[in-house]
């Protein structure tokens, strides 16, 4: 491009009309691929810190969410453990409480002997 219109003195080059249209329209192009750039790059950081931001939110609701869920199966849970609770001691059969105070009578028993041994000697 420049070679035919462009001349050089001792401190300055001196362009033709065209030569100089030619550089400012390079110019202008360079200027502008770098204007676009910068722009695409302040949306990229906008819309990162749109993300974050919608991300931070959405993990606090979802763990929020599951807090109350697991409260909720965890009262069902007790719930239905402490009614289970109630029905085996309601099972606890005649048997079974003539046996538990058989061993309780025994144990006393056995308990009594021990002490009279020792205040016979």
């Amino acid at each position: 491009g420049l070679s035919g219109g462009a001349r050089v003195g001792k401190n300055k080059i001196f362009l033709t009309l065209q030569a100089f249209n030619n550089l400012e329209f390079a110019r202008s192009q360079k200027l502008q691929k770098a204007a676009v750039k910068i722009q695409a790059v302040w949306r990229k950081c906008l819309a990162e810190r749109c993300f974050i931001i919608t991300y931070c939110c959405v993990l606090m609701l979802q763990s929020h969410c599951r807090r109350l869920l697991s409260t909720k199966s965890v009262d069902a849970m007790l719930a239905k453990s402490y009614n289970r609770g109630c029905g085996i001691q309601g099972e606890f059969t005649a048997a079974e409480r003539d046996i538990f105070s058989e061993t309780n009578a025994t144990q006393q028993q056995s308990a009594q002997n021990a002490e009279m041994r020792y205040t016979i000697k």
